[in-house]
């Protein structure tokens, strides 16, 4: 194993781990280790390549390359945040949007994949969860089991059909 900073066989310390070399190429194979753990939008992946050193100019040169081989999407970013956000907690498709637009997502491309995500969520409990829930409620605030299936079944009338 060499040290640090050693030359190894491919010739004078300018290898793939040392610091030297085109500093473009470093940032761009920083932005693809990134892209390679999650899904980015360009807006996140132009603030991770200013934070890195890249001037503007260097980070436009990257970002063309990776959205024209398709690398970069935002709708692919946009569908993969709905998709995490989704599986951690149950959230409204409004506040997926607004998450989105936050993220650097443009407003239209945020709208449709905020509906396209909800529309794949289950719709709430069913009637027989919902039911049991209920009448567990009313049950542990002491109304008579008659009267807590009467109120139930009111309350819950029609929804069986929809």
């Amino acid at each position: 194993m060499r040290a640090r900073g050693e030359a190894g066989a491919g010739g004078a310390g300018g290898g793939s781990r040392g610091r030297g070399g085109d500093p473009t190429l470093r940032l761009k194979k920083r932005l693809l280790t990134a892209l390679g753990k999650r899904e980015m939008s360009v807006r996140t992946a132009r603030a991770r390549l200013a934070a890195w050193g890249a001037d503007e100019a260097c980070a436009a040169g990257i970002i063309a390359g990776l959205v024209a081989g398709g690398v970069l999407d935002d709708a692919r970013a946009a569908e993969a945040f709905c998709r995490a956000t989704l599986a951690r907690r149950k959230v409204s498709a409004a506040w997926l949007r607004g998450a989105l637009e936050k993220h650097g997502i443009e407003p239209e491309l945020a709208h449709r994949a905020a509906q396209e995500a909800a529309a794949k969520q289950p719709k709430g409990l069913s009637i027989e969860a919902r039911r049991r829930r209920v009448l567990g409620v009313l049950a542990r605030r002491g109304f008579e089991e008659d009267a807590a299936l009467a109120a139930v079944e009111a309350a819950l009338e029609g929804e069986a059909c929809d």
